[in-house]
């Protein structure tokens, strides 16, 4: 059996929305940084697991997307929220 060398046309080294597997937008990714709603909200909303979810949010994923975006109450009990 022999096997062809095959040849994809698929950009090297591709992330976030320019991924050919993504499911999301740099938008969707910046707002799913910054939002309050939860976990399974944001997966409904999306179509896409909470892992994905959780990813985004502890800046795992979505690196160049979420750059320089700051989650201003992260930490602080609602009450305290500005």
């Amino acid at each position: 059996m022999s096997h062809s060398n095959t040849s994809f046309d698929y950009p090297p080294n591709t992330s976030g929305q320019n991924s050919r597997n993504s499911k999301l937008t740099d938008e969707q990714a910046r707002e799913i940084y910054m939002s309050d709603e939860s976990h399974q909200a944001l997966s409904d909303k999306y179509g896409v697991s909470t892992g994905v979810i959780s990813g985004i949010r502890r800046r795992a994923t979505w690196l160049k997307a979420t750059e320089g975006l700051k989650r201003a109450n992260r930490g602080k009990p609602k009450s305290e929220w500005t």
